[in-house]
């Protein structure tokens, strides 16, 4: 095609790790500046048709250190977006620096939250909605407790589940299902596992492993799923891509597209895999 030039753009002197979400109005965006003890951030609607002009509303939840590292997601007239505090200092306990591990609802019209969850720790994964089904899957980095959630898109908690760390990968929705990719880490290995859960009450309906590493190895658990027409196809981090029947989890096909040897490529497969036209495309870490 053309080659294509930057028309408008807005600066917003904060770091920006996600994606915006574009309505017919307004691009939606979500700062993630990271900072010792947290940093406040902002989610910001700008004019759709001109970028560059001062945001329609400037969201920041009441000056408290938080961090968006999630994409926001819009649906209906809410925007969805998950969190943590943004704190990139040094503790002794890891934990110590993870705060306002959130879920949030926040009005599209306007700057007001409607509705906000704890979760139980850090959210660096995009929430899954579905207004079909009055529903928000949300997923948070914990290995000890629940790390994936289901609200009503009013805010009524609907249940939760046990099933390993959630990194970026994002839950899916697909008809009555939620898949998820999450780890499970020992004190000698990580598991990266994919689930399928009820999407009506988080019952496991099945879970299939996909990658067993020794615990050198980092991001296990950071792949998107994709689907289509009843077929998940899935990246390991150690480089298989899998293609599963989407009811049982069964293999369909699976393919070596990269090879994370422990000696020269070090670097897990993180992209997510997009399905077009029949092709399945993934972008692969540099050997």
């Amino acid at each position: 095609g053309n080659p294509q030039t930057r028309t408008s753009f807005h600066s917003f002197g904060y770091d920006i790790v996600n994606s915006p979400a574009v309505t017919d109005n307004y691009i939606v965006v979500a700062t993630g500046q990271m900072d010792t003890g947290g940093h406040i951030n902002h989610i910001y609607a700008l004019p759709k048709d001109s970028i560059s002009e001062t945001p329609i509303y400037d969201f920041s939840n009441h000056n408290i250190p938080i961090c968006y590292f999630s994409s926001p997601v819009v649906a209906g007239d809410k925007i969805f977006i998950t969190s943590w505090g943004g704190d990139n200092g040094i503790y002794a306990l890891e934990s110590n620096r993870y705060t306002n591990n959130k879920i949030l609802a926040v009005d599209l019209q306007n700057d007001n939250k409607t509705w906000q969850k704890e979760l139980s720790a850090p959210s660096f994964s995009t929430p899954a909605v579905s207004l079909l089904h009055n529903i928000v899957i949300a997923g948070c980095n914990s290995q000890k407790n629940e790390s994936v959630f289901a609200f009503s898109l009013n805010g009524s908690k609907l249940w939760s589940k046990k099933i390993g760390a959630i990194g970026y990968a994002s839950p899916v929705i697909y008809e009555s299902t939620v898949y998820v990719t999450s780890t499970i880490t020992s004190s000698l290995s990580t598991t990266t596992m994919l689930y399928a859960l009820n999407l009506t009450d988080g019952k496991i309906l099945w879970n299939k492993t996909i990658c067993s590493s020794n615990i050198m190895f980092s991001n296990n658990g950071d792949s998107t799923p994709a689907i289509f027409d009843h077929i998940l196809y899935v990246a390991s981090p150690d480089g298989t891509l899998f293609a599963l029947h989407a009811s049982n989890g069964s293999e369909l096909w699976t393919t070596l597209v990269y090879n994370r040897s422990y000696l020269f490529s070090p670097s897990s497969l993180t992209s997510s895999p997009v399905y077009a036209d029949g092709k399945v495309y993934l972008g692969l870490p540099s050997n």
